[in-house]
Protein backbone atom coordinates (compact mmCIF):
# COMPACT_ATOMS: atom_id res chain seq x y z
CA UNK A 1 0.00 0.00 0.00
CA UNK A 2 1.45 3.47 -0.92
CA UNK A 3 1.03 6.54 1.59
CA UNK A 4 -0.19 9.67 -0.48
CA UNK A 5 2.32 12.06 0.97
CA UNK A 6 0.34 14.77 -1.01
CA UNK A 7 -2.67 14.73 1.54
CA UNK A 8 -0.42 14.67 4.55
CA UNK A 9 0.59 18.19 7.08
CA UNK A 10 3.35 19.51 8.24
CA UNK A 11 4.22 17.25 11.01
CA UNK A 12 2.51 14.04 9.29
CA UNK A 13 4.73 14.80 6.57
CA UNK A 14 8.08 14.76 8.57
CA UNK A 15 6.96 12.30 10.44
CA UNK A 16 6.34 10.06 7.43
CA UNK A 17 9.22 10.27 5.48
CA UNK A 18 11.53 10.53 9.05
CA UNK A 19 10.38 7.13 9.61
CA UNK A 20 10.11 5.86 6.21
CA UNK A 21 13.84 6.01 5.51
CA UNK A 22 14.48 5.04 9.22
CA UNK A 23 15.68 7.87 11.02
CA UNK A 24 15.67 8.45 15.02
CA UNK A 25 14.33 11.45 16.36
CA UNK A 26 16.92 12.12 18.16
CA UNK A 27 19.51 12.38 15.20
CA UNK A 28 17.46 14.99 13.50
CA UNK A 29 17.73 17.21 16.90
CA UNK A 30 21.40 16.06 17.17
CA UNK A 31 21.87 17.69 13.30
CA UNK A 32 19.45 20.58 13.87
CA UNK A 33 20.28 21.53 17.47
CA UNK A 34 16.07 21.60 17.64
CA UNK A 35 15.11 20.54 21.21
CA UNK A 36 13.02 17.24 21.20
CA UNK A 37 10.23 19.03 22.69
CA UNK A 38 9.52 21.29 19.83
CA UNK A 39 10.50 18.19 17.25
CA UNK A 40 7.54 16.30 18.96
CA UNK A 41 5.01 19.00 18.84
CA UNK A 42 6.39 19.45 15.26
CA UNK A 43 5.07 15.92 14.39
CA UNK A 44 2.23 16.44 16.66
CA UNK A 45 1.08 19.44 15.00
CA UNK A 46 0.29 20.70 18.39
CA UNK A 47 0.14 24.71 17.53
CA UNK A 48 -0.36 25.98 20.99
CA UNK A 49 2.62 24.44 22.45
CA UNK A 50 5.03 25.61 19.29
CA UNK A 51 6.61 28.79 19.92
CA UNK A 52 6.25 31.93 17.43
CA UNK A 53 5.42 31.49 14.08
CA UNK A 54 9.46 32.75 12.69
CA UNK A 55 10.58 30.19 15.05
CA UNK A 56 8.38 27.39 13.87
CA UNK A 57 9.70 28.11 10.28
CA UNK A 58 13.40 28.10 10.65
CA UNK A 59 12.95 24.88 12.57
CA UNK A 60 10.47 23.23 9.73
CA UNK A 61 13.23 23.94 7.33
CA UNK A 62 16.28 22.77 9.59
CA UNK A 63 14.23 19.46 9.89
CA UNK A 64 13.47 19.34 6.37
CA UNK A 65 16.95 19.80 5.44
CA UNK A 66 17.89 17.06 7.18
CA UNK A 67 15.50 14.59 5.81
CA UNK A 68 16.61 15.87 2.50
CA UNK A 69 13.21 17.42 1.32
CA UNK A 70 12.17 20.72 0.10
CA UNK A 71 11.74 22.97 3.17
CA UNK A 72 9.28 25.33 1.05
CA UNK A 73 6.94 22.58 0.79
CA UNK A 74 6.60 21.77 4.50
CA UNK A 75 6.17 25.85 5.16
CA UNK A 76 3.27 25.89 2.85
CA UNK A 77 1.81 23.20 4.45
CA UNK A 78 2.12 24.40 7.92
CA UNK A 79 0.80 27.93 7.07
CA UNK A 80 -2.13 26.06 5.31
CA UNK A 81 -2.86 24.23 8.66
CA UNK A 82 -1.82 27.06 10.96
CA UNK A 83 -4.89 29.14 8.76
CA UNK A 84 -7.25 26.06 9.38
CA UNK A 85 -6.42 26.43 13.23
CA UNK A 86 -7.08 30.03 13.69
CA UNK A 87 -10.00 29.49 11.51
CA UNK A 88 -11.41 26.87 13.62
CA UNK A 89 -10.77 28.98 16.75
CA UNK A 90 -12.25 31.91 15.33
CA UNK A 91 -15.65 29.60 15.05
CA UNK A 92 -15.33 28.36 18.15
CA UNK A 93 -14.81 31.36 20.00
CA UNK A 94 -17.82 33.37 18.19
CA UNK A 95 -19.95 29.82 19.08
CA UNK A 96 -18.80 30.66 23.16
CA UNK A 97 -19.86 34.38 22.16
CA UNK A 98 -23.26 33.24 20.55
CA UNK A 99 -23.84 30.72 23.74
CA UNK A 100 -22.98 33.28 26.48
CA UNK A 101 -26.04 35.92 24.25
CA UNK A 102 -28.52 32.58 24.08
CA UNK A 103 -29.34 32.12 27.35
CA UNK A 104 -29.58 35.16 28.87
CA UNK A 105 -31.90 35.86 26.30
CA UNK A 106 -33.62 32.57 26.64
CA UNK A 107 -34.01 33.00 30.35
CA UNK A 108 -35.79 36.51 29.78
CA UNK A 109 -38.41 35.31 27.33
CA UNK A 110 -38.92 32.68 29.87
CA UNK A 111 -39.75 34.82 32.31
CA UNK A 112 -41.59 37.70 30.60
CA UNK A 113 -43.91 34.63 29.39
CA UNK A 114 -44.33 33.41 33.11
CA UNK A 115 -45.15 37.06 34.15
CA UNK A 116 -47.95 37.08 31.32
CA UNK A 117 -49.53 33.83 32.34
CA UNK A 118 -49.31 35.12 36.02
CA UNK A 119 -51.32 37.95 34.90
CA UNK A 120 -53.37 36.14 32.80
CA UNK A 121 -54.77 33.60 35.15
CA UNK A 122 -55.14 36.46 37.63
CA UNK A 123 -57.46 38.69 35.26
CA UNK A 124 -59.10 35.29 35.01
CA UNK A 125 -59.83 34.82 38.54
CA UNK A 126 -60.60 38.32 39.36
CA UNK A 127 -63.55 37.42 36.50
CA UNK A 128 -65.01 34.98 37.79
CA UNK A 129 -64.77 35.71 41.67
CA UNK A 130 -67.74 38.33 42.26
CA UNK A 131 -66.14 39.22 45.61
CA UNK A 132 -62.85 40.74 43.80
CA UNK A 133 -65.26 42.58 40.88
CA UNK A 134 -65.25 46.31 41.60
CA UNK A 135 -68.81 47.89 42.88
CA UNK A 136 -70.90 50.52 41.29
CA UNK A 137 -73.72 52.36 42.22
CA UNK A 138 -75.68 51.07 39.18
CA UNK A 139 -79.43 50.82 40.25
CA UNK A 140 -80.77 47.76 38.23
CA UNK A 141 -77.47 45.97 40.28
CA UNK A 142 -79.82 46.70 43.31
CA UNK A 143 -82.17 43.73 44.59
CA UNK A 144 -85.68 45.15 44.36
CA UNK A 145 -87.82 46.30 47.64
CA UNK A 146 -91.11 44.61 48.39
CA UNK A 147 -94.21 46.36 48.90
CA UNK A 148 -94.52 48.00 52.07
CA UNK A 149 -97.82 49.27 53.25
CA UNK A 150 -98.93 51.61 56.04
CA UNK A 151 -101.49 50.11 58.31
CA UNK A 152 -101.98 52.69 61.16
CA UNK A 153 -105.03 54.56 61.86
CA UNK A 154 -104.06 58.02 63.30
CA UNK A 155 -100.99 59.10 61.74
CA UNK A 156 -98.21 57.97 58.88
CA UNK A 157 -95.53 55.30 60.87
CA UNK A 158 -92.24 54.36 59.86
CA UNK A 159 -92.78 52.14 56.81
CA UNK A 160 -92.37 48.63 58.00
CA UNK A 161 -88.50 47.35 57.26
CA UNK A 162 -88.26 44.65 54.46
CA UNK A 163 -86.05 41.66 54.55
CA UNK A 164 -84.02 42.04 51.73
CA UNK A 165 -83.06 45.76 51.92
CA UNK A 166 -83.11 47.80 55.40
CA UNK A 167 -85.18 50.87 55.07
CA UNK A 168 -83.29 54.27 55.88
CA UNK A 169 -84.27 57.88 57.12
CA UNK A 170 -83.92 60.66 54.33
CA UNK A 171 -81.25 63.07 55.31
CA UNK A 172 -82.88 66.14 54.39
CA UNK A 173 -85.76 67.77 52.48
CA UNK A 174 -84.38 69.19 49.45
CA UNK A 175 -85.89 72.69 48.33
CA UNK A 176 -88.76 73.08 45.82
CA UNK A 177 -86.51 75.07 43.70
CA UNK A 178 -84.02 72.21 43.21
CA UNK A 179 -84.56 68.79 41.19
CA UNK A 180 -86.23 66.72 42.61
CA UNK A 181 -83.73 63.69 42.04
CA UNK A 182 -82.67 60.95 44.45
CA UNK A 183 -79.29 60.25 45.19
CA UNK A 184 -77.67 57.13 44.08
CA UNK A 185 -77.34 54.40 46.76
CA UNK A 186 -79.66 51.27 48.21
CA UNK A 187 -83.23 51.35 47.63
CA UNK A 188 -85.04 53.18 50.62
CA UNK A 189 -88.51 53.94 51.24
CA UNK A 190 -87.79 56.79 53.72
CA UNK A 191 -89.00 57.31 57.07
CA UNK A 192 -91.36 60.71 57.78
CA UNK A 193 -89.02 63.96 58.75
CA UNK A 194 -91.16 67.16 60.47
CA UNK A 195 -91.06 69.71 58.06
CA UNK A 196 -93.67 72.40 56.71
CA UNK A 197 -94.86 72.48 53.30
CA UNK A 198 -93.46 75.26 51.13
CA UNK A 199 -95.63 77.57 49.19
CA UNK A 200 -96.42 76.19 45.77
CA UNK A 201 -94.49 77.77 43.69
CA UNK A 202 -94.63 74.94 41.32
CA UNK A 203 -97.45 73.18 39.30
CA UNK A 204 -100.38 73.35 41.66
CA UNK A 205 -102.44 70.11 41.40
CA UNK A 206 -106.26 70.83 42.88
CA UNK A 207 -107.26 67.86 40.73
CA UNK A 208 -111.15 69.66 41.10
CA UNK A 209 -113.72 67.91 39.07
CA UNK A 210 -111.61 64.62 38.86
CA UNK A 211 -111.57 63.74 42.93
CA UNK A 212 -114.60 61.49 43.91
CA UNK A 213 -116.95 64.01 45.63
CA UNK A 214 -117.19 63.77 49.75
CA UNK A 215 -120.55 62.27 49.59
CA UNK A 216 -118.85 59.41 47.48
CA UNK A 217 -116.20 59.00 49.75
CA UNK A 218 -117.53 59.36 52.96
CA UNK A 219 -120.41 56.59 51.99
CA UNK A 220 -119.48 53.58 54.47
CA UNK A 221 -116.35 55.13 55.10
CA UNK A 222 -114.89 57.00 58.35
CA UNK A 223 -111.41 58.28 56.97
CA UNK A 224 -109.43 59.42 54.12
CA UNK A 225 -107.32 56.38 53.03
CA UNK A 226 -104.80 56.96 50.20
CA UNK A 227 -102.33 54.69 48.20
CA UNK A 228 -99.68 55.65 47.07
CA UNK A 229 -97.95 53.23 44.69
CA UNK A 230 -94.45 54.22 42.87
CA UNK A 231 -93.12 52.78 39.54
CA UNK A 232 -90.29 55.42 39.20
CA UNK A 233 -88.16 56.72 42.54
CA UNK A 234 -89.57 59.49 43.35
CA UNK A 235 -89.39 61.71 46.58
CA UNK A 236 -92.56 63.75 47.97
CA UNK A 237 -93.81 65.47 50.94
CA UNK A 238 -97.42 65.22 52.87
CA UNK A 239 -99.47 67.09 55.10
CA UNK A 240 -102.25 65.23 56.93
CA UNK A 241 -104.70 67.48 57.97
CA UNK A 242 -103.46 69.60 60.27
CA UNK A 243 -100.35 67.82 60.83
CA UNK A 244 -96.46 68.37 60.16
CA UNK A 245 -95.46 67.81 56.80
CA UNK A 246 -93.48 64.43 56.44
CA UNK A 247 -91.07 63.77 53.56
CA UNK A 248 -90.66 59.94 51.82
CA UNK A 249 -88.52 58.25 49.16
CA UNK A 250 -90.36 55.86 47.45
CA UNK A 251 -88.04 53.05 44.95
CA UNK A 252 -89.90 51.27 42.26
CA UNK A 253 -92.66 48.97 43.41
CA UNK A 254 -93.58 50.34 46.88
CA UNK A 255 -96.28 50.90 48.60
CA UNK A 256 -97.43 53.46 51.07
CA UNK A 257 -100.93 53.83 52.67
CA UNK A 258 -101.83 57.15 54.62
CA UNK A 259 -105.29 57.76 56.62
CA UNK A 260 -106.93 61.61 57.36
CA UNK A 261 -110.29 63.03 58.26
CA UNK A 262 -110.15 65.88 56.67
CA UNK A 263 -107.45 65.70 53.73
CA UNK A 264 -104.09 65.73 52.70
CA UNK A 265 -101.61 68.27 51.11
CA UNK A 266 -98.66 67.00 48.78
CA UNK A 267 -95.48 68.02 47.27
CA UNK A 268 -94.19 65.42 44.73
CA UNK A 269 -90.46 65.26 43.11
CA UNK A 270 -91.95 63.36 40.54
CA UNK A 271 -94.95 63.74 38.87
CA UNK A 272 -94.87 60.52 36.37
CA UNK A 273 -93.29 58.21 39.13
CA UNK A 274 -96.40 57.73 41.48
CA UNK A 275 -99.92 56.67 41.00
CA UNK A 276 -102.61 57.74 43.64
CA UNK A 277 -105.86 55.63 44.86
CA UNK A 278 -108.11 57.08 47.33
CA UNK A 279 -110.36 55.47 48.80
CA UNK A 280 -110.22 52.63 46.71
CA UNK A 281 -110.85 55.06 43.33
CA UNK A 282 -107.62 55.73 41.35
CA UNK A 283 -106.81 59.34 40.22
CA UNK A 284 -105.89 60.68 37.09
CA UNK A 285 -101.75 60.94 36.28
CA UNK A 286 -100.34 63.67 38.29
CA UNK A 287 -97.85 64.88 35.51
CA UNK A 288 -94.62 63.78 33.43
CA UNK A 289 -91.95 62.21 34.91
CA UNK A 290 -89.31 64.73 36.75
CA UNK A 291 -92.17 67.36 36.71
CA UNK A 292 -92.98 68.50 40.31
CA UNK A 293 -96.51 69.56 41.37
CA UNK A 294 -98.49 70.23 44.83
CA UNK A 295 -102.01 68.93 45.41
CA UNK A 296 -104.46 69.10 47.88
CA UNK A 297 -107.23 66.33 48.34
CA UNK A 298 -110.02 66.13 48.38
Amino acid sequence: MTLDLNNLSFGQYLKTIRLKRGIELEVISKETRIGMGNLRHIESETHDLLPAVAFVKGFLRAYAQALGVDGEEVVRRYEESLHSEETLAAAEAELAQLNQRFWPRLLLSLGNLVILMGLSILLVLISENPLMQIQTDDPSLERPLRPAVVHKNDTPTEIEKSSDAPLKTEASTPSPQQPMTAPHGPAVVGTPKQGKVPEPELDDVPLSGQVPPAAVLETGVAQLRLQIQAHEETWFQVKVDDREAKTYQLQPGANLELQATSGFELLVGNAGGIALVLNDLPLPPLGRSGQVVTLRLP
